[in-house]
């Protein structure tokens, strides 16, 4: 009888700490969930955008093609993020296959804003205006959206 009520008593300890466990598990993964989204605003961010149709940031048209975008945040978060395009082109006349070579066409300020839920695409959002002019850009999977300002310099 005494070796049926230490068998229970193991079971039931068993199941308390298997369910703090869980508890602390899931407190852990949400703490640092929340820390990660916080600090994307920090890390220096990449990304291919494929423009069918030529389109205006600030005084810089890009033409239709494949783009490296680089988005490197602001110094200390004070200031835009900077935000570079540079086009993608093969040297064997193809610009959809590598290798690619690349050139800087633009650079911009962006100021960042967070979206209510992460974008489903990667995609430049057309000026509310012009659909020939972007004013922003999302990242598909990325809570942040970049909202392009000032030019501060062009590669065309």
């Amino acid at each position: 009888m005494q070796h049926k009520k230490d068998l229970m008593n193991r079971k039931s300890s068993f199941s308390f700490t298997a369910l703090v466990t869980l508890i602390l598990a899931t407190t852990f993964i949400a703490t640092t969930g929340s820390g990660q989204a916080a600090t994307t605003h920090n890390k220096v961010v990449k990304t291919i955008v494929r423009i069918q149709m030529p389109t205006q940031i600030g005084n810089t048209t890009l033409s239709p093609g494949k783009y490296r975008v680089k988005i490197t945040p602001a110094t200390n978060g004070i200031g835009d993020s900077v935000v570079q395009f540079f086009r993608l082109y093969s040297q064997y006349g193809n610009d959809f296959n590598p290798p690619y070579d690349e050139l800087l066409v633009l650079t911009v300020n962006a100021s960042i804003v967070d979206l209510r839920a992460p974008a489903a695409s990667t995609e430049l959002v057309p000026a509310s205006d012009d659909i020939n002019k972007a004013s922003a850009l999302e990242i598909r999977g990325n809570s942040t959206e970049y909202i392009f300002g000032m030019k501060t310099a062009s590669g065309e």
